[in-house]
């Protein structure tokens, strides 16, 4: 047995399945039946010219027939809603694409319905091989696996418009998450930027929450709309804005660049500005924009002193619940809420 790589056109593909010369073997693969939106999702992957995983198939001749018959052993459930939307048999969602939202593909440009046609797609000939070898290959293949975190099954699982925006606006900060050491390159790989930025947004919509009840809920509930998007998107930048500005340069080294604690920074930030369900209420007397530079000794003095009381064994008593809700279940509300409280106190004191 061997493996041959080789890519073909979505065109290629469309008509041997026609021709019964392209089989979708679920034999090899527990068989799902993909939602509407996720085919939406695939079909905009297509559409935007972004790459998508390979297939996998092995051909087998029909005595009967003379054929040579191609049968699908990885990428069935792809390869079904592709030909699907050719038959036109769903629409694209509006949440996914502006080209071809809302539109069959009869209904697509001239120039889209070639550019989807004429899509590569990579696929691996397993030469020779049987039903066993299969199996065992795909055995083989599970076992590098890396269990998937509490994000990946996320990013599987929905594909709606808050996650097209939590993802977006996590990559344009790439530099602020690295840049300040809030995020490694290694959490980054993990989709650690889509979590951390979609408990950002989740916190300026809806107050503090605790993270895992919350996350997929409102990735569920604004999977199909996303009414408060223009606002909600300009605040999570300005509240980034104001952090970089005033002070993640002052900052590094401090508990405040661990995700859970920056959480609350950005919480208490964007609850002082705006006002957070929940919260203390937007402060009118909070700079908006630029800290004086007394301000700012003073806030960073506060933040520093908070930071240096979590690495010691007996911080002072003052401080005493500030640490105990960084140590423990710090993504919990309730520490959460601690942590808010002392924050905006400091805020207060500006």
């Amino acid at each position: 047995m061997e493996f041959k790589t080789q890519a073909f056109t979505i065109s290629d593909l469309y008509n041997w399945h026609k021709k019964d010369e392209l089989y979708l073997q679920p034999k090899f693969q527990r068989r799902k039946v993909w939602r509407p939106i996720a085919r939406s999702y695939l079909i905009d992957t297509i559409v935007r010219g972004l790459p998508m995983p390979k297939i996998y198939y092995r051909m087998q001749v029909d005595p009967n027939s003379i054929k040579s018959i191609r049968e699908v052993v990885d990428g069935q459930q792809r390869l079904d809603a592709v030909f699907s939307y050719i038959d036109d048999n769903f629409a694209v969602s509006r949440t996914h694409s502006s080209i071809a939202a809302g539109k069959k593909f009869s209904k697509l440009p001239d120039d889209v319905r070639s550019s989807i046609l004429s899509y590569d797609i990579s696929a691996d000939l397993l030469v020779g091989a049987n039903d066993t070898q299969v199996l065992q290959i795909f055995a083989r293949i599970n076992s590098y696996s890396v269990t998937l975190n509490a994000q990946e099954k996320r990013n599987a699982k929905y594909f709606g418009r808050f996650k097209d925006v939590a993802y977006r606006l996590g990559t344009e900060h790439l530099e602020f998450w690295t840049r300040n050491s809030i995020l490694t390159n290694q959490k980054i790989a993990r989709m650690g930027e889509a979590e951390l930025t979609s408990e950002l947004l989740v916190g300026l919509l809806a107050g503090l929450q605790d993270k895992k009840a919350s996350l997929d809920r409102y990735y569920k509930s604004y999977e199909d709309q996303f009414p408060s998007e223009k606002q909600v998107t300009e605040k999570f930048d300005r509240v980034l804005n104001w952090l970089q500005q005033n002070l993640m340069s002052e900052l590094k080294g401090t508990v405040f660049t661990r995700p859970a604690l920056f959480y609350s920074l950005f919480m208490a930030v964007g609850d002082a500005l705006y006002g957070i369900d929940g919260g203390s209420g937007k402060l009118n007397r909070f700079p908006s924009k630029t800290l004086s530079s007394k301000q700012q000794v003073n806030l960073v003095a506060k933040l520093k002193e908070l930071s240096n009381a979590t690495k010691v064994d007996e911080p002072p008593k003052k401080l005493a619940r500030f640490v105990t809700a960084s140590a423990r279940q710090t993504d919990n509300v309730r520490p959460r809420r601690t942590r808010h409280e002392y924050l905006i106190n400091i805020f207060k004191s500006l």
